[in-house]
């Protein structure tokens, strides 16, 4: 795959739903990780974006609970900067 249309591929996925709802849930590093990711094969990234929001996305619980279902799993497994990012993005999205 050219340089270009690598650059053409992370930015249509950059620019996608699934990029607007994986950032939401994790505002302070879902940008890093996906740029980690992009630079490494930008196909790939957009795979792991597809899983990552698709499970994220799922219509089944509503944001708050989520969120709120997300900061217990953290708080119980002692993961510190899932926490931090999900306390993050519950003050974000007003839970």
């Amino acid at each position: 795959m050219t340089d270009s249309r690598e650059a053409a591929e992370v930015a249509a996925l950059r620019g996608s739903e699934q990029y607007r709802t994986a950032e939401r849930f994790s505002p302070e590093t879902f940008q890093r990780t996906f740029d980690l990711l992009a630079g490494l094969d930008p196909q790939f990234a957009g795979l792991w974006l597809n899983y990552s929001a698709g499970l994220l996305g799922r219509p089944r619980l509503d944001t708050r609970t989520r969120l709120l279902v997300l900061t217990g799993q953290y708080t119980m497994k002692g993961y510190v900067p899932g926490l931090r990012n999900t306390v993050a993005a519950a003050i974000r999205e007003g839970v």
